[in-house]
């Protein structure tokens, strides 16, 4: 059985991780934030809901809008 992702609270490092496993931690991070950056809409919503530069920890609401916009890991 294949495990399905859970929307929960990450820590951003962490999601983006997931993302990209095959990278540096630090490095899947940028990549993540880069991802976000060029994605307006995303943004935009992200912030709607309290995501601001150097956030740490993702809420469910900001992990299911990204997953929204950048599909499951």
């Amino acid at each position: 059985m294949e495990d399905t992702f859970k929307i929960r609270t990450y820590g951003f490092q962490e999601l983006a991780t997931l993302y990209l496993p095959n990278i540096q931690p630090r490095s899947a991070s940028a990549r993540l934030k880069i991802w976000i950056a060029n994605n307006p809409s995303l943004l935009e919503k992200l912030k709607e809901i309290g995501f601001v530069k150097g956030i740490r920890v993702l809420t469910p609401g900001m992990v299911r809008l990204i997953i929204e916009f950048l599909g499951e890991p």
